[in-house]
């Protein structure tokens, strides 16, 4: 969700994946690798922590939110410590008893937002168009179509 005030785009809410560091470590307290699918299948390496005792559980750093393709191996996914299973990219679910056991929670992210003067917009949009445009990449091309009257 993203709003579009003045131009400007104001993220409402926070994709809820292995990238953001906050959801890492939860992920990784609970004992669960956070590794993408080239690494699982052997073709990328698999960097350990000083103290590591499962490949993919500890970070040489402190949790920071990752950009996918820039900072970390593409495509991240959470698996079970000594399974190639199940290979979920969410960190956040509800009902899913199997992947609570690996640290995902239902619990949600809200913002509370006074609208103001120059508030022009509210986009909610799936991951699907998140996945590849920007915050602000969504709301110019919904200024754009927008009717002035």
């Amino acid at each position: 969700v993203v709003l579009g005030r003045k131009g400007t785009a104001h993220p409402l809410s926070w994709d809820q994946t292995p990238y953001r560091g906050v959801e890492r470590k939860r992920i990784r307290e609970h004992g669960a690798r956070i590794l993408s699918l080239d690494q699982i299948d052997g073709i990328a390496p698999i960097f350990h922590g000083e103290h590591e005792r499962i490949p993919g559980t500890v970070e040489n750093y402190n949790y920071q939110d990752l950009v996918e393709g820039e900072d970390e191996e593409c495509d991240l996914r959470i698996w079970h410590k000594t399974l190639t299973a199940p290979g979920i990219a969410f960190t956040r679910s509800l009902g899913d008893s199997e992947a609570e056991k690996l640290g995902v929670i239902a619990e949600p992210e809200m913002v509370l937002l006074n609208l103001e003067q120059g508030d022009e917009m509210i986009v909610l949009a799936s991951d699907g168009v998140f996945e590849f445009l920007t915050n602000q990449s969504v709301i110019d091309i919904c200024t754009q179509c927008k009717d002035d009257g």
